[in-house]
């Protein structure tokens, strides 16, 4: 988490310099990002050192000014050197129009966008914001979605206290948090914010599609140094908070679904053991079982819970519901 807040506050400070002609003094990058000089002067170096062409003039009292050079290529392109990064980054979600009537344009489109990348930046840098790219799902922002996840990225890298309006699944209304960013998760194409409420005295996590309005505020909190988010979820199916200890579950699935299952590991706990017959019998340690329950039903007649006891009666109740409906 210590490196993605890293490349996170360089890949902002590289935007502001994207987008001013004038620049910034290393004291006002400082107080933007809430962070030492000596820090701005650090990430200024590492982004000269991956290939960007910084620029420093001295102006006015002596202070001096930063500022990026866009290359010859982005008059051409005309994108902004911010732009041309982020949809070169795109470019594995693209792979799949290899080989089809769409694939040579996609490729050429590419090949222009690298020109505008030194071979230190596409070595050195962008593996890196590449990693954060790994979190984030794709799909179609509303109008001020890309204004909230500024904001949202703010407060996680800086430790401020978010300020929002949010309505949970059951609620009729939406109510107001106070909330510590810890981490943003996805799952399933969905955005999940993990935070800390001050409401609840726990950490929770809210779906940011239930999130009517957001701001992040001035206030700073203390983080939990100890905070993983791996370990944070190492307990869950998905990202259900777990609300007891870890309990053994095991799961039983047909020779027909056996070999569908055995090719993904859907959990870190998961160990898989054939049985004679072709079937598969899985084995978790979970700390909560909803998720992994609707994982089951999906299943139909392939699956079979074999323990816990609680969570075979849970599906049998679900499915003799679900045939009342018929």
């Amino acid at each position: 988490m210590a490196d993605h807040k890293q490349i996170v506050r360089q890949w902002m400070l590289l935007r502001r310099l994207c987008r001013s002609r004038r620049g910034y003094t290393v004291d006002q990058l400082a107080e933007q990002f809430r962070v030492s000089v000596k820090t701005v002067r650090r990430d200024l170096e590492l982004l000269r050192s991956v290939g960007f062409l910084l620029r420093c003039r001295r102006g006015a009292h002596g202070k001096q000014w930063w500022s990026i050079e866009p290359p010859p290529e982005a008059n051409l392109l005309g994108f902004t050197l911010d732009e041309a990064i982020v949809l070169y980054l795109l470019r594995p979600y693209l792979e799949g129009l290899s080989g089809s009537f769409l694939g040579e344009a996609a490729r050429e489109a590419f090949a222009k966008i690298e020109t505008m990348l030194s071979t230190d930046t596409t070595a050195n840098f962008l593996p890196r914001l590449s990693e954060l790219l790994l979190t984030i799902p794709l799909r179609r922002p509303g109008k001020t979605d890309w204004q909230f996840m500024d904001d949202l990225w703010e407060a996680l890298e800086n430790q401020q206290v978010l300020l929002m309006e949010y309505q949970s699944l059951d609620a009729s209304r939406p109510r107001r948090y106070r909330v510590h960013p810890y981490a943003v998760v996805v799952y399933h194409g969905a955005w999940y914010l993990v935070a800390y409420s001050e409401h609840h005295g726990e950490k929770r996590h809210f779906k940011l599609d239930r999130i009517h309005q957001a701001c992040c505020t001035d206030e700073k909190f203390q983080r939990d140094p100890t905070f993983d988010i791996r370990r944070h979820l190492a307990d869950s199916f998905g990202v259900i908070q777990p609300q007891g200890k870890p309990q053994k579950v095991v799961v039983r699935f047909s020779p027909r679904a056996a070999r569908y299952v055995q090719e993904t590991q859907w959990h870190s706990s998961q160990k898989n053991r054939p049985l004679e017959d072709g079937s598969l019998e899985v084995t978790f340690r979970l700390g909560e079982t909803e998720q992994l329950k609707r994982w089951v039903l999906g299943f139909g007649q392939h699956a079979q819970v074999i323990h816990p006891r609680k969570l075979r009666q849970e599906i049998q109740q679900e499915l003799e519901a679900t045939l009342r409906q018929y």
